[in-house]
């Protein structure tokens, strides 16, 4: 058997390439709710997933949303169990954390290092419309379903990026167009057990962005809603997002058995 000379191993070994290290980058974490074991983490998710359609809301990456070891994710405190809904870049986190705050107002984001290019983001940190309104300047909308009495409601949120993709100012609309009056049956009902979900839709025109809602109001159980639509306008004024309301229907009841 021919055996190479150790000094000419070694000299051999020097010339190779470094073995490059395994590249890490910021991101954020969304969390839901967690604790110190791992039921609790997954009484969270599987609360959600039954009280408000949560993964009828977004479209989770794959595996996505999942209990985890804290420590798995380095930045965050470890010793604790967490519901991880997503992994994404500071522009995507930026977006999506008000609108999973619709959900649970306890979702948090937290910075963590992860391997290079290993985001998890779910599909609505992309944009439904926008609108370039000056150099660098954009309105961009985005939404995500939100089922309401058997229908795919929707919840919006309209931004004002930079050039950078950062977010310098948003709007998110009303929680329903509607001005309730004592004469409305809804008035009878706790309002924690009352729902709203709107529909949405954003049409880019000259120099504006025109949002059209269309919202119910009611209490599933007992068959009633109320039901009115309205019409918005999203303009930049001095380096602000200004959004006004320029129509409003009038309001229908509705019921079913």
């Amino acid at each position: 058997m021919n055996r190479i000379p150790s000094q000419l191993l070694c000299g051999l070994l020097m010339l190779l390439p470094p073995m490059a290290a395994s590249a890490e980058t910021t991101a954020w974490a969304l969390i839901g709710g967690g604790g110190a074991t791992q039921e609790e983490a997954q009484r969270w998710i599987d609360q959600k997933k039954a009280s408000v359609g949560l993964h009828d809301m977004f479209h989770f990456a794959k595996d996505f949303p999942r209990v985890v070891k804290s420590e798995e994710y380095p930045g965050l405190k470890p010793g604790f169990f967490i519901a991880l809904l997503a992994i994404c870049s500071a522009h995507d986190k930026d977006v999506l954390l008000p609108l999973m705050k619709t959900v649970d107002a306890g979702v948090y984001a937290r910075e963590v290092k992860v391997s290079d290019g290993n985001m998890s983001c779910p599909e609505e940190a992309a944009p439904v419309a926008e609108l370039v309104v000056a150099p660098g300047s954009t309105i961009r909308a985005y939404k995500f379903r939100a089922p309401f009495v058997g229908l795919d409601l929707e919840h919006a949120r309209v931004v004002l990026e930079d050039a950078s993709g950062k977010v310098v100012d948003a709007w998110t609309p009303p929680k329903g167009a509607l001005d309730l009056g004592e004469e409305s049956p809804l008035e009878q009902f706790s309002k924690t057990t009352l729902a709203t979900g709107c529909g949405y839709e954003f049409k880019p025109a000259a120099g504006k962005l025109l949002i059209e809602q269309d919202c119910m109001y009611g209490h599933h159980a007992a068959g009633v809603a109320d039901r009115q639509s309205a019409s918005y306008e999203a303009t930049t004024r001095d380096g602000k997002l200004v959004v006004t309301r320029v129509s409003k229907s009038k309001k229908t009841h509705h019921e079913w058995e």
